[in-house]
């Protein structure tokens, strides 16, 4: 192929890399932080990532070159960040810089920055603290002009790792919980608790859960009880995930032994959204079900057992045709009778 290129006057695509010098981007983009330089920058590295496709070690030396910091080269530890310098710009990695730069650029112009981003970080190598917490930020600052970002952050946390240390984040109870599922934008909300599931599905989820359970629950509590419909609802759904996950196992029976917790959704059980209702049913279920109640969640339960029971009757007819629901109300039903 290069012998054709070249017998037609024309640079191969090994010509074409050859003459991208990253270095030298990232430094003007550190001189000059413009939308200009940020979109050279990207179009540099999707030369790089044309075909023929870089080798693994190839890909590695180019993720080290938007991963480094101006203090790592100093000596400093790579991916930390040295002094404080004014707002934090120059030791950002060139990779922060792109995500800090985001807002700075078109809507269609974002879309193609972070596919770039997302491409270059094929497989996710390590991220650190700092990338989470500027790109949530960015996020919440800037939604729903940022919803790009959406992708290339659930993007990373397919690496466990990565997920552990977003979890860990000082901006992942206050903003990745408290206000992006909080946004009265529909799409805002419902990107940010695809991020949410995401993080959840991932095995180190239990342990943070367990080590974090009363400020995460306490921060959950704000989507449970938000006047918001879609942020219920969908709050409702990836609790009921959380809590049927195999691994969340202590996490669920810690849940389902709280008197709080039971009286909250059973006040979700009586919104008037028939949704929230269903939703509400499937993490009630558990609390009904679970053979080791603490007394005081089987003396309440029981308290009201003939309210629930009649509730239950006939309840959700449309939704009897969905998975196990049926079979689900029934023992749920049998086993309030039982109490």
């Amino acid at each position: 192929m290069a012998g054709i290129l070249k017998a037609l006057g024309r640079k191969s695509s090994d010509d074409v890399k050859a003459k991208v010098s990253l270095p030298t981007l990232i430094a003007s983009l550190r001189a000059d932080p413009s939308p200009s330089n940020l979109e050279k920058l990207c179009e540099g590295v999707d030369v790089l990532l044309s075909p023929p496709s870089p080798s693994p070690s190839e890909l590695e030396t180019l993720q080290n070159l938007l991963l480094e910091r101006p203090a790592a080269a100093a000596g400093s530890p790579a991916g930390e960040p040295g002094p404080s310098k004014g707002d934090g710009e120059e030791e950002r990695s060139p990779l922060e810089m792109c995500v800090g730069g985001m807002p700075q650029l078109e809507f269609e112009k974002k879309k193609s920055t972070c596919a770039t981003l997302l491409n270059v970080l094929s497989p996710p190598p390590p991220l650190p603290t700092s990338f989470y917490t500027l790109l949530t930020t960015i996020q919440n600052s800037n939604a729903p002009s940022c919803l790009p970002l959406g992708n290339l952050l659930r993007h990373t946390l397919s690496d466990p790792p990565n997920a552990s240390t977003y979890l860990e984040s000082p901006t992942f109870l206050t903003v990745s919980i408290m206000e992006l599922p909080l946004s009265p934008n529909f799409d805002v909300l419902s990107d940010a608790f695809s991020t949410l599931k995401v993080s959840f599905t991932s095995p180190t989820s239990s342990p943070y859960l367990e080590t974090n359970y009363t400020p995460f629950f306490t921060s959950f509590t704000h989507l449970l009880t938000s006047s918001n419909y879609v942020t219920r609802r969908f709050s409702l759904q990836l609790l009921s995930s959380v809590l049927l996950s195999r691994s969340n196992f202590n996490v669920m029976m810690r849940y389902i032994s709280s008197l709080p917790s039971l009286k909250q959704i059973m006040n979700l059980l009586r919104d008037p959204h028939p949704n929230i209702q269903y939703e509400s049913f499937h993490v009630f279920k558990v609390f009904v079900v679970n053979p080791r109640k603490t007394k005081e969640v089987e003396e309440v339960l029981r308290l009201n057992k003939v309210k629930l029971v009649k509730f239950l009757e006939g309840r959700w007819k449309d939704r009897e045709g969905e998975g196990n629901f049926k079979g689900e109300r029934e023992l749920v039903r049998k086993t309030l009778e039982e109490l």
